[in-house]
């Protein structure tokens, strides 16, 4: 028995219980099994995720700031709003499920409720976004 990463897909010692490459819960694979060593490399890619949080955290924030530019008694809001919106990115960043469902919501764009919608639901039970536990 060997133990493959879930993550970076990198072999371990057997009785290892985190990953010598990226750190990462380890759980056990059959090497003889080609169809198991496979499926670690065939796991959902985070990509639009890092994506949406680092176009939410630049140009979100930045898009904030440019809105309430010309009400002078708005910069409370202003920084509140950027405050709020700068938390849920990092929390995303950091594949907080709840965050990217919120930040999801609060878009007020029919168009990313569909298109991040179908994306979280197919990432909802990711070990990834649930510290490394599959529901």
């Amino acid at each position: 028995m060997s133990q493959f990463c879930i993550y970076c897909g990198s072999e371990n010692l057997d009785g290892a219980k985190f990953c010598k490459n990226c750190g990462k819960e380890l759980y056990q694979e059959n090497t003889t099994n080609e169809d198991n060593q496979n499926s670690v490399k065939q796991e959902l890619g985070f990509t639009w995720w890092n994506v949406w949080a680092w176009l939410g955290l630049i140009l979100g924030n930045l898009m904030i700031l440019g809105a309430f530019a010309d009400i002078p008694n708005a910069m409370g809001m202003v920084w509140g709003f950027i405050i709020v919106n700068t938390i849920l990115n990092i929390l995303i960043l950091r594949y907080n499920k709840y965050a990217f469902l919120i930040a999801t919501i609060l878009s007020l764009n029919p168009l990313y409720w569909i298109i991040n919608g179908i994306y979280l639901k197919n990432r909802w039970c990711d070990p990834k976004v649930n510290n490394g536990v599959r529901c």
